[in-house]
């Protein structure tokens, strides 16, 4: 019997959520998925049961908050805490909207490259989405035609797990490119579709994460230079949604405002090095993938 495992991007994971739900949870406070269908009811005036599950699950898989399962007499009770990181991403948004949306694509564009776990395959969507649209930017969405090509895609990279997922788990990542800013989905003119656009700026933050995730991907370890190549900038450019002919602008804001990101000079051509792993943030640490059961996931 082949595994079952969600690769659907939640429609109900949307930038509109936030304000009205993440922001409204108190730090270090368990919450019980009644008490987040209330706040969705008192402020958005929507039921909210299917919302209020996925958005815990998705911010418990991010490393936003703890999920917490009773089982009781007619069913489980499901609980959510905010985290350390979750209360610093809350702090973020109340300061620095920009900054939050741009790491809230890092979460979701690294979360299956650093854990390269098949229960976090909708991440695995998330990321393949940018990919394929950064490469062929710009152009216009053509969600049904990448739908189709992705699924063909996830069938040869996830083949026990026979996934699926619709062309609305593609339209769900939609919204978190057009928050950025600069956006990499913009409307032109009178049309009614989106259009990707390269960036020519992002946070000298996300462009610090970027780094490090390459480093990581490579294994190369903490003060070692890293070779400045064509592919190298396009790899960082695409997890930022980057124009790489910025990559050098931002490499340099970067170095201003990071402490441990440095730009050196050598015979081989220019080199960025990492002294440490990034201690403005706390990162979550994944744990080794588990096997996942014939029953599937929630």
């Amino acid at each position: 019997m082949a595994k079952s495992v969600n690769f659907e991007f939640p429609n109900h994971l949307s930038p509109k959520y936030i304000e009205e739900l993440f922001l409204k949870i108190e730090f270090d406070e368990w919450y019980s998925t009644s008490q987040i269908i209330e706040i969705l009811q008192r402020d958005l005036h929507i039921g909210g049961k299917e919302i209020a599950l996925r958005n815990i699950d998705a911010w418990a898989t991010l490393g936003f908050g703890d999920r917490r399962i009773e089982k009781q007499k007619g069913g489980n009770r499901v609980f959510f805490k905010v985290s350390p990181l979750g209360r610093y991403l809350q702090e973020i948004y109340s300061t620095n909207t920009e900054l939050f949306y741009d790491l809230m694509h890092y979460f979701f564009y690294s979360t299956w490259i650093r854990s390269q776990d098949a229960h976090h395959g909708r991440f695995w969507v998330y990321l393949q989405i940018c990919q394929d649209l950064w490469q062929n930017a710009p152009s216009e969405m053509n969600s049904f035609k990448l739908a189709s090509k992705l699924q063909s895609l996830v069938l040869e990279t996830f083949p026990l797990y026979s996934p699926t997922f619709s062309e609305r788990a593609i339209r769900a990542a939609f919204p978190w490119l057009t928050k950025l800013s600069p956006p990499f989905l913009v409307k032109l003119g009178t049309k009614s579709e989106l259009t990707s656009q390269k960036r020519n700026y992002c946070t000298p933050q996300l462009f610090h994460l970027a780094v490090d995730l390459l480093c990581a991907e490579r294994k190369i370890s903490y003060g070692t230079t890293l070779n400045i190549d064509d592919e190298i900038i396009a790899d960082i450019s695409m997890t930022c949604l980057l124009d790489p002919s910025r990559f050098w602008e931002m490499a340099e804001r970067t170095q201003m405002m990071v402490k441990g990101f440095e730009i050196q000079k050598s015979q081989w051509g220019p080199t960025v090095s990492l002294s440490q792993a990034p201690n403005w943030i706390e990162l979550p640490v994944f744990s080794k993938p588990e096997e996942i059961n014939d029953e599937g996931i929630e």
